[in-house]
């Protein structure tokens, strides 16, 4: 898998083999030689034939272009400001990016709300929220959304709507059943919950446990005592 990211100033360091990063470079003289944006750069990376481009942040005309590669089938990841899902989808639709709300709802799969707020006492980052793209309302012409995770400052846990798009999706493309699907996120859960309980939190070991599961689920579970 090739991996492309850009980024204005280089925060990403991915442990991967076939990752690709490309940083904007700003222009401090008279006019624009020498300007390389992150416009420029999407377009480069285009003609590399990526399987994944990551934009560290989506804030201007690079976001068309964006999501034109998500479209015909290149994944895509990157950042936005806003302080909700409705928020984001505004920007998006709004200059300077004015990404057509068609084509966001036929591209987008999923928004995920992250905020800097104080759980007992301390500052700390949650994810508040997780909601897919549910496409267009044909009688407002506004994008659905459909939320599937959210959550609970009391508990400080997250709650699952019961329900997902986007599984609906891979199952019906890869025609897999309810079963199926539900054994492939138990083992992918269990894997997750072992890394948790072993306290592996440096992202290069994270990365490493990761790229054994999904190279050998069963040899993974095997080695380490997991069982569905």
């Amino acid at each position: 898998m090739k991996i492309v990211s850009i980024e204005d100033t280089q925060e990403l360091n991915l442990p991967h083999e076939n990752w690709i990063p490309a940083v904007s470079r700003q222009n401090f003289t008279d006019g624009q030689i020498g300007e390389i944006n992150q416009f420029d750069l999407l377009r480069a990376a285009l003609r590399q034939r990526p399987d994944v481009i990551i934009v560290g942040e989506t804030r201007g005309k690079e976001a068309y272009t964006l999501f034109q590669a998500m479209a015909t089938g290149h994944g895509g990841f990157s950042s936005i400001h806003a302080d909700s899902v409705e928020a984001t989808l505004t920007r998006l639709a709004s200059s300077p990016m004015d990404i057509p709300k068609t084509l966001i709802a036929n591209t987008l799969d999923l928004i995920t709300l992250q905020l800097k707020l104080r759980v007992k006492d301390k500052s700390v980052r949650r994810i508040i929220q997780i909601s897919e793209i549910a496409g267009l309302d044909e009688k407002t012409g506004e994008i659905k959304t459909h939320e599937i995770f959210k959550w609970d400052p009391n508990t400080d846990t997250h709650s699952y709507s019961g329900n997902s798009i986007v599984l609906d999706k891979i199952k019906e493309r890869y025609g897999e059943s309810d079963e199926e699907i539900n054994y492939e996120l138990s083992k992918r859960k269990l894997a997750l919950e072992w890394m948790v309980k072993n306290n592996i939190r440096d992202y290069k070991e994270v990365s490493q446990n990761i790229k054994e599961f999904y190279a050998d689920p069963e040899r993974f579970s095997e080695r380490k005592r997991l069982s569905v």
